[in-house]
């Protein structure tokens, strides 16, 4: 189990079927999963929980080729779309392209810390990502004014 689940499930009480969709604990697994794979580069950490917990949450609710706005599983595939375009030449136009980018990438995860010539990559795409989520759950957050 990682510590952020730990954290959120075991100590504060939050129920993991609700929290694994939100925004803001995905922005946070996704960080951890960098800065795990950061320690890894520098000789200082061996355990990839986050990046596994992540990669598992993005398993389970990974888009089907024939899988449309109206078919898709409740979760917020924008920031993972905003996240895979950064500083890429790749047209994901349709919910078929990302389901592919999203299986590729679950390939990726999933063989951490094997494939390390891709390793450095993937911590810089998964602060991208981090901060699509981040910048997800500020844009679904109300603004309230005080009188």
């Amino acid at each position: 189990m990682s510590s952020l689940k730990e954290r959120y499930v075991e100590k504060i009480g939050y129920d993991y079927e609700r929290i694994k969709t939100e925004p803001w604990y995905l922005a946070q697994l996704a960080l951890e999963g960098a800065l795990e794979i950061d320690f890894y580069l520098l000789g200082k950490n061996n355990d990839f929980s986050h990046v596994q917990e992540l990669a598992d949450i993005l398993r389970e609710y990974q888009l089907k080729d024939s899988d449309n706005a109206l078919t898709c599983p409740y979760f917020p595939y924008l920031p993972i779309w905003r996240a895979m375009k950064k500083d890429s030449d790749k047209n994901i136009g349709k919910y078929s392209g990302l389901a592919l980018e999203m299986r590729l990438l679950n390939a990726e995860l999933k063989d951490i810390p094997f494939k390390a010539n891709r390793i450095k990559e993937l911590s810089s795409f998964l602060c991208d990502l981090s901060r699509e989520f981040s910048s997800e759950h500020r844009i679904s957050q109300p603004f309230y004014l005080a009188a």
